[in-house]
């Protein structure tokens, strides 16, 4: 998806319906900006749902995200597990309802919708020393 918006031109796109609630489902997906050499453009693209994705006044804004590259893509993950209403659509608004920047483009690639896991999700890693009392002992064959 190729997004453009503009202080009065929005471009969206919505997937198919969900049967289901959505406040079970995370989406995935890689973004990257066309220009970030200054405010003068913009460079995010908010992930939402609609009730009725013929008419964008349904639109209701989740989460912005803002690519951060011209040249690498930046990985997200949006969350619905605290939306309550009634639309069945997810969709994807460049910049957003009310986006400060004069225009913008962003590009919208590799969406995925699966079920959030139900142990949570790993947001980031640290390695270390494990502190238990077996960690010295090596596997041994049977």
């Amino acid at each position: 998806f190729y997004g453009y918006y503009s202080s009065s031109v929005k471009s969206y796109a919505a997937m198919p319906m969900f049967a289901d609630s959505l406040n079970t489902l995370q989406v995935s997906f890689k973004l990257r900006a066309y220009n970030t050499s200054s405010n003068y453009y913009g460079n995010s693209l908010t992930v939402g749902v609609m009730v009725d994705p013929e008419d964008i006044n349904t639109f209701e804004p989740i989460e912005t995200f803002t690519a951060t590259s011209t040249s690498t893509w930046d990985e997200f993950t949006c969350f619905f597990t605290n939306y309550e209403g009634q639309g069945r659509y997810i969709a994807f608004l460049s910049g957003g309802l009310n986006s400060t920047a004069y225009y913008g483009n962003v590009y919208l690639d590799d969406v995925v919708v699966d079920y959030v896991p139900e142990c949570g999700t790993v947001r980031s890693r640290q390695g270390g020393e494990l502190d238990h009392p077996g960690k010295q002992q090596k596997r041994q064959s049977v």
